[in-house]
């Protein structure tokens, strides 16, 4: 089992922050137009989407699938760890969506397409869960990707942003998607560069590396919002390198978290949400529903707050029963 390493963990915990206690909570606050009206919180938002999904390729660059027993077993982790959680989700959210009390997933066939990982693809995505169905096909062509000779990684790179210029022909899909795929693929190419060939980093390099990427990305998100068309290809190039270096600015900023944090404490906590970060993103608008019924409605920053410590609380206790469930399994299988 590879060591957890804190700077990854720091990046999952904004992440996961960002989207739940902020981009998804100001649903449910006075101010959720605005904020859902603003182009900048919504590339900000499309550059944590991205943080995350780099972040899942990045951490299976490193593994070699030498003969089918490996990639049987990287499947069935993969699923042990996901999709027992994921299913439950999904259907909570369609019985939610049936009662009236959300838009979520609205009927069984977005439902089928959703738990098969194909909605994001084929059809109009779900909401919320939108996103780990879209990494359902991405893990398993993992095994594939990672066999190929690193000129044909790049190429399948390149061939996933000409994905984005299609778009318009598919006018039922979300764009996010196609920009999202390609950062996966680069995730799992650095991966390999970073765990297989142990590439070093130092904090001189982080420094010079927070700089450029912070100025990058600003630069590059100004002259996006100047281009109207989301289609253009100038538009589409420029979003792409402010993702991407919006992604190393948050990978290196987690980094100078990390080397400044000495305290034990801290670093559990932050292990512990991250590790529940899943479990928050899959079942947080479930816990607002029940909290809504049982303490009203709320619609204070506040407020909001509270209610996502209690969400991350509650989400944290879910994973370590979870996780006690699948330990038990598996002493029972030996």
């Amino acid at each position: 089992m590879r060591k957890r390493i804190l700077c990854l963990d720091i990046v999952r915990v904004i992440c996961m922050t960002y989207i739940v206690g902020f981009w998804h909570m100001s649903n449910y606050t006075e101010y959720s137009n605005f904020i859902a009206e603003s182009k900048v919180l919504a590339d900000i938002t499309l550059g944590i989407l991205g943080g995350f999904i780099f972040l899942s390729g990045f951490l299976g660059g490193g593994k070699h699938f030498e003969c089918v027993k490996e990639i049987m077993v990287y499947y069935k982790k993969r699923f042990i760890t996901i999709y027992p959680l994921f299913f439950v989700s999904c259907f909570s959210l369609f019985f939610i969506t049936r009662m009236g009390m959300g838009n979520y997933i609205v009927d069984l066939k977005q439902l089928g397409l959703t738990l098969v990982g194909m909605a994001c693809f084929i059809s109009v995505p779900p909401k919320t869960v939108w996103f780990i169905s879209m990494l359902i096909p991405l893990y398993i062509v993992t095994p594939l990707y990672n066999k190929l000779s690193m000129k044909l990684k790049i190429i399948v790179i390149f061939a996933c942003y000409t994905t984005i210029v299609m778009k318009p022909g598919r006018a039922y899909s979300d764009v996010r998607v196609f920009y999202l795929l390609p950062i996966y693929f680069i995730g799992l190419m650095l991966g390999e560069i970073f765990f297989v060939k142990k590439y070093e980093w130092t904090k001189r390099k982080n420094t010079l590396l927070l700089m450029t990427s912070s100025i990058v990305a600003v630069v590059s998100e100004n002259l996006s919002l100047g281009i109207g068309n989301e289609f253009k290809i100038e538009k589409i190039i420029v979003k792409s390198i402010y993702m991407l270096f919006f992604i190393l600015f948050l990978f290196t900023l987690s980094y100078e978290v990390e080397v400044r944090i000495k305290n034990n404490k801290w670093v559990s906590i932050l292990e512990n949400i991250s590790v529940a970060s899943l479990t928050c993103y899959l079942f947080h608008r479930q816990i607002y529903f029940v909290l809504n019924i049982l303490f009203g409605e709320y619609n204070s920053f506040f407020e909001c707050i509270t209610f996502f410590l209690l969400v991350l609380i509650i989400s944290i206790y879910i994973q370590k029963y979870y996780d006690k469930v699948i330990m038990l399994h598996k002493k029972r299988k030996q």
